[in-house]
């Protein structure tokens, strides 16, 4: 009988190709759980650096509150809105900017023409300006009596709205977004400049942003730009050059309650905190009071990028 033959050759190849595909699975699955391992850790590392962003930020706010507390002005920080920057580390750093609402415009508190400026100031359409001015104060004041240009209820009907002007004071800035024929792109451009938390109807300039001393200053840029560098470099004593039909709407009077803006960087990890605090000198307990904060980690809004940035060393 004849006894079957055995392919050697046959069975070792099919033997290596088994083995092959054996570490051909083994080095796709070592490959995975790698990637998996760095992909974790990455994670990691990147929620470690959004927390170490976030314990900047908030130690920016009460750098601020201490600078805004010391008697020495030279050793304050401006409240003008520029920009401090501390480096902590090589890669970690804080920006902080202060800015008195005394040098905003009260939403409130200002006369039109004050408003009309801004909305000049900053670009609106001549033949938008005095139909947004006279809705602001159709929505602001006590009655229901329509503005030649303004808006009450037959208008914000008429628009298609299911609400009509307060009728009081605004609330606080965004509110303005109820306004007729105020848009979302509008407040963004006249948010900064205004507030609902100073107690005058004029605007000190030695804390007041461009644009708003565009509106005071009868829209002069060129007057305007020499008054912020002056204001930066210390050299500033007393009030600008103001035309005098605009005189009206400038105080000398600062204000207790500050904007601050500050940014924690860590790496390319930036943490944003926006909030407003009530400096109070006379109170030992309780030296200051958070009346207003908002927190992001939106790069797009960086204190650190304003021009006139300085620079400090913890310390400093």
């Amino acid at each position: 009988m004849t006894m079957p033959v055995c392919n050697v050759k046959n069975s070792s190849g099919v033997a290596l190709v088994s083995v092959l595909w054996v570490i051909t699975l083994l080095s796709v699955l070592a490959m995975s759980i790698s990637a998996s391992v760095r992909s974790s850790t990455s994670t990691a590392h990147n929620l470690l650096d959004d927390a170490r962003a976030s314990g900047l930020a908030e130690g920016g706010v009460h750098l601020a509150a201490y600078h805004l507390l010391q008697t020495d002005p030279v050793a304050r920080w401006p409240a003008d809105g520029t920009s401090n920057r501390v480096e902590m580390t090589d890669t970690d750093s804080i920006a902080v900017a202060i800015q008195d609402e005394a040098g905003k415009i009260n939403i409130n508190l200002a006369e039109g023409q004050l408003i009309r400026n801004l909305l000049v100031a900053v670009g609106v359409e001549v033949e938008r300006v005095d139909h947004i001015v006279d809705a602001i104060l159709d929505w602001r004041d006590g009655d229901g009596l329509r503005r030649l240009n303004g808006a009450e209820r037959q208008e914000y009907e008429m628009a298609g709205l299911d609400y009509a002007p307060a009728n009081k004071p605004f609330e606080s800035v965004d509110e303005l977004r109820l306004v007729l024929g105020v848009t979302g792109a509008l407040i963004d451009q006249i948010r900064p400049s205004l507030t609902v938390y100073s107690k005058h109807g004029g605007v000190n300039p030695l804390y007041a942003s461009r644009d708003v001393l565009l509106a005071v200053m009868g829209n002069n840029p060129e007057t305007v730009d020499q008054y912020i560098r002056l204001r930066e470099s210390g050299a500033v004593v007393g009030m600008p050059a103001i035309p005098p039909e605009m005189k009206p709407y400038v105080t000398p009077a600062g204000g207790d309650i500050f904007s601050v803006a500050s940014e924690g960087h860590v790496g390319r990890h930036v943490f944003r905190i926006d909030t407003k605090l009530m400096i109070k000198r006379a109170s030992a307990d309780q030296p200051f009071e958070v009346i207003d904060w908002a927190d992001n980690s939106d790069t797009s809004l960086s204190v650190s990028a304003a021009t006139g940035a300085t620079e400090n060393r913890p310390g400093h």
